[in-house]
């Protein structure tokens, strides 16, 4: 009898998942650890940070709970292996805030709930071939989460050269998510190993705060401006980024002056998260024409949840947005 070929494991698809654990991140901020196994595990094994997950906020099998219908999209922290135990089963990690009823259902799931997810999906970063050439990470608030996932994937690929930025408003965001004794008041634009989703990559890491309570006082892209001041063999390094597009919007100028690449991963509402409700969209410029008659560049739209979430940062249309 003739063998049966092996069964390709499919690119994304609808799966259980149970809950390992939930950590407190920070002030509202929890860390969600759920375990996959079989074709999950397979599938979630071949994701790339900048993917994300919709999960279902809700038990599907009970209709009579007043919670949300839609799913909620969350960027993947990171994909571990379970240990010997565990043979064959990821932990998959999520950072979330619990900001309305769907988060708020999540934040009381224990160990053991199941849940249902969808994923990966979306489009995620792309690494370079050099692996001398450094590489920038820059996460604002719940951006943070493809940052911790994309600095381990660097580190599994070899890069040598990591430097990541993490920026909040305020140090209350942090809460006790780091080790603040560990950030000198004399260099504040010196990488340390002060939060540990980046520690375990051994990835220093700076901490800057809007209203400066903890580590450099101001935004990272004015950080990350004051330490390629300091640091000139950084300048041709690969910049990654995600956060409000506020901050995104303020990084990739940055990179455009210094003529260093840069790609984004952008956050948007998204319903559906496949394509199908085409609510996420984004500004970009049409690399299939050229300026218009009056100088201006022509744009179209790209969905974050299908063509995205990462984009590179010349292609967007900042002002539109």
């Amino acid at each position: 009898m003739e063998n049966k070929a092996k069964k390709a494991t499919p690119r994304r698809g609808e799966y259980t998942a149970r809950v390992i654990e939930q950590q407190k991140f920070g002030l509202d901020h929890n860390i969600l650890s759920l375990e996959l196994e079989g074709t999950a595990a397979e599938c979630f094994g071949r994701a790339r940070a900048g993917q994300f997950v919709q999960i279902a906020c809700r038990d599907l099998s009970d209709h009579r709970l007043p919670v949300p219908l839609l799913r909620r999209p969350f960027s993947i922290g990171g994909v571990h292996t379970l240990g010997p135990t565990k043979q064959g089963c990821l932990a998959l990690e999520i950072l979330y805030h619990v900001v309305g009823p769907g988060t708020g259902w999540l934040a009381r799931c224990l160990p053991g709930a199941i849940l249902n997810i969808l994923g990966p999906l979306g489009n995620g970063f792309t690494l370079g071939q050099d692996l001398e050439k450094p590489t920038i990470l820059l996460g604002g608030g719940i951006g943070l989460p493809p940052m911790f996932f994309l600095a381990d994937q660097l580190t599994e690929a070899g890069y040598r050269e990591k430097v990541a930025f993490a920026g909040f408003r305020t140090k209350s965001f942090l809460e006790d998510a780091l080790d603040s004794r560990k950030i000198s008041k004399q260099d504040l634009l010196k990488p340390r190993m002060i939060l540990e989703h980046f520690k375990r990559s051994d990835t220093g890491c700076i901490i800057a705060t809007d209203d400066g309570s903890l580590g450099f006082s101001g935004n990272v892209r004015e950080a990350l401006e004051k330490f390629l001041e300091k640091n000139t063999q950084w300048h041709q390094g690969q910049i990654y980024a995600c956060g409000p597009n506020a901050m995104l919007k303020a990084v990739a100028e940055l990179a455009l002056e210094r003529d260093m690449s840069c790609q984004v991963c952008m956050e948007a509402y998204m319903a559906c998260g496949i394509g199908v409700c085409q609510s996420c969209v984004v500004p970009v410029r049409n690399s299939n024409n050229g300026p218009e008659e009056n100088g201006e560049d022509t744009k179209q739209y790209k969905l974050v949840c299908t063509q995205g979430p990462v984009f590179n940062a010349r292609s967007i249309v900042w002002d539109k947005l």
